[in-house]
């Protein structure tokens, strides 16, 4: 019996902790193609080589082998889990929800401003649900670093995206953040929320937006801005500590 806990998009069994209890969709070739498709082959060993070369001989179980139909595999912690209890808990606050699933994927400031443009129509009475109204998804994004990155993870990077475009938009609170209280190497954040004023009062305090996104310096621009407009910090950025499991990332936009 195995209790599974997904961070994986679309929770694919033998993807999640590299799947040991079930069986492997992959085989040998699909790692030659890949070494081969890069160019690696030079920086691995003869004896790698030789192995994934083997072929039928050194593969791992697959799912006609009959050693894996006696297992019983549950998933007990997943995205769609998380995004169905932030939903509940949205309507136990009082506010109509809408889910936007739990596969969410992409480079992160890009998914940052789609996602703004579904909470500007809804401000704007272009969906079928009226305000108070909390829109929920989740999944996991990703980041193009350049050479010298500052900090912050994709869910600051996604929220800092979702800053600017939400610039001047009355009523709405934009949030992402990790399941597993972190988000990105040295920082102790996250995530970040932020609201459609945020954009105009972080220029007139003389911060760079643009130098942050350059930089991937989310992390750097919000506890600069929470320092000079609040006088401390923890009014955007998320900072709830490590929470023992990661089930990806949660995106919760309101409109009141």
């Amino acid at each position: 019996i195995s209790l599974v806990l997904s961070d994986v998009v679309g929770d694919p069994l033998d993807v999640i902790a590299s799947g040991p209890t079930v069986a492997d969709s992959t085989t040998l070739a699909d790692a030659l193609q890949i070494l081969g498709k890069y160019k690696l082959e030079s920086g691995v060993s003869g004896s790698c080589l030789q192995h994934l070369r083997n072929g039928d001989a050194s593969e791992t179980p697959k799912a006609k082998s009959g050693l894996f139909d006696s297992d019983t595999v549950c998933l007990v912690a997943t995205n769609a889990i998380a995004v169905a209890a932030a939903a509940e808990k949205a309507q136990d606050s009082g506010f109509e929800v809408l889910q936007l699933g739990s596969q969410i994927e992409g480079d992160a400031i890009a998914v940052g401003q789609c996602l703004a443009g579904i909470l500007k129509s809804a401000v704007n009475a272009e969906l079928p649900i009226k305000p108070p109204l909390a829109i929920i998804c989740g999944g996991e994004t990703t980041m193009t670093l350049p050479k010298n990155p500052g900090l912050g993870g994709r869910n600051q990077a996604l929220a800092l995206s979702a800053l600017k475009s939400l610039s001047g938009v009355k009523r709405v609170a934009f949030l992402s953040g990790g399941t597993d209280g972190g988000d990105g190497p040295k920082n102790d954040a996250a995530g970040a929320v932020v609201t459609g004023e945020d954009y105009v009062c972080s220029q007139k305090l003389g911060l760079k937006y643009s130098n942050a996104m350059d930089r991937a310096d989310s992390y750097s621009f919000f506890k600069s801005y929470e320092q000079k407009r609040f006088g401390r910090e923890n009014i955007l950025h998320l900072r709830d500590g490590p929470t023992g499991t990661n089930v990806m990332d949660l995106v919760i936009m309101l409109v009141v």
